[in-house]
């Protein structure tokens, strides 16, 4: 194990190992250079794939607020970058990736610098003029406990829909302070989450709205449900 440790700082060693994504410390060279090498790693890694897939999405999460959010309009934005610096990788498998990233970031203690940098498996992180600051221990703890409780992308998404819909249905249990709040099974959890979610996807209004959404966001929203269908797809077939 620790010779793959390693042989893994080795391939990365022209990048900055606290930021590698850090526009202050590297080029588009390097950045594009540590993308490459970790977008290589998840399609190599087998035990350790989603841990190494978080990683990568996590760097496309530093990267998109270098870059901005547009979806290649005018070559701006991650998808412009990505074609221009990283030809080999997969728009859409990143994007797969970066928002694996963002559910795992959610599940440790939300989206900052702190977080982000742990799920690349940093332990410090450099700002933009120049500090470098220690990520707290209690976020490195979390982020190891959730890999070591999720080994793959189903059970990731699964824990994020149970702790989602805990904080949804969590109000409404405060609603009388004398009764006892209601524990939700995971099950229970995922199928609350669902629900909220199909009453609303099922809207004849949101229908309507599609041909109101300009080019970016329908692609955003496109590469989500395409994942989420995915997901139910693979998901009928283990029955």
């Amino acid at each position: 194990m620790n010779k793959t440790k390693k042989t893994k700082s080795t391939a990365v060693a022209t990048v900055n190992p606290v930021n590698p994504v850090n526009p202050v410390q590297n080029s588009p060279a390097d950045i594009a250079g540590a993308l490459t090498t970790q977008y290589q790693a998840v399609v190599a890694a087998t035990g350790q794939m989603l841990r190494e897939a978080v990683k990568f999405g996590a760097m496309l999460m530093e990267l998109e607020t270098i870059v901005g959010k547009a979806q290649g309009r005018d070559g701006e934005g991650i998808k412009a970058w990505l074609a221009e610096h990283c030809p080999e990788i997969n728009y859409s498998t990143a994007i797969v990736y970066k928002n694996l990233a963002a559910k795992s970031a959610t599940l440790i203690g939300g989206m900052g610098l702190q977080v982000v940098a742990a799920l690349q498996g940093g332990e410090k992180v450099t700002k933009t003029d120049g500090e470098v600051i220690d990520v707290p221990a209690e976020i490195i703890e979390k982020r190891d406990a959730l890999f070591a409780e999720c080994d793959s992308r189903r059970k990731l998404e699964q824990a994020y829909f149970a702790f989602m819909a805990e904080g949804q249905a969590q109000p409404k249990a405060k609603k009388k302070a004398s009764d006892p709040l209601p524990t939700l099974s995971r099950k229970e959890a995922a199928k609350a989450t669902w629900n909220i979610f199909m009453q609303k996807a099922t809207r004849r209004s949101l229908k309507d709205a599609i041909l109101l959404l300009g080019e970016k966001e329908t692609q955003v929203c496109y590469d989500n449900l395409r994942d989420l269908v995915n997901l139910l797809k693979d998901h009928l077939n283990e029955f």
